[in-house]
């Protein structure tokens, strides 16, 4: 009986050492692959939307550690898009609200992400920070960018360094 119970528990033992193997079937997964973290981009890399339509773009944190607040910078081509609004996303979820404003300016949008603390005081972690909600204006094609004024912070009002910052388009057909 003894013997049968030792085997009963190697085949246990075997058979739950096996690695899982993950397919990236998120297009976001493939794309952050070639990002090294810290890192701020756009999802999708490339909105393709029609002519008089909305495209939305959300803004994306990588491997952020302790975030307390955000300056979003983002240039965009404003004769060919219109910024509608910017609307809150999932990463600061964990906070009672989010306080997010933004001031567009022919081009360049600046927006203000701040955490309001309940037990803890930041946040870690990959998710979306924010979407942006455009109006297409023009055919063609729009880069979205970050401008130099972009800069996160934590508790501490310490600026965390990003390593990279990723580039997106809006393309217009």
């Amino acid at each position: 009986m003894k013997k049968y119970l030792l085997i009963a528990i190697s085949i246990i033992i075997v058979c739950s050492c096996d690695t899982p193997d993950y397919e990236l079937n998120n297009d976001v997964d493939e794309y952050i692959q070639d990002l090294e973290a810290p890192a701020l981009f756009f999802h999708p890399v490339k909105a393709e939307v029609s002519l008089n339509d909305t495209a939305f773009v959300q803004i994306y944190g990588l491997d952020i550690d302790s975030a307390a607040g955000m300056h979003l910078q983002v240039q965009y081509d404003w004769g060919s898009v219109s910024l509608d609004t910017v609307l809150a996303d999932d990463f600061f979820a964990a906070s009672d609200d989010t306080l997010l404003f933004f001031d567009d300016n022919d081009g360049t949008v600046d927006i203000f992400l701040f955490f309001l603390p309940n037990e803890v005081n930041s946040i870690s972690g990959t998710n979306a920070l924010c979407v942006l909600v455009f109006t297409t204006l023009s055919l063609g094609e729009s880069e979205l960018k970050f401008g130099s004024d972009t800069k996160v912070v934590n508790p501490r009002n310490e600026k965390i360094q990003i390593s990279e910052f990723g580039k997106g388009s809006i393309d217009v057909q």
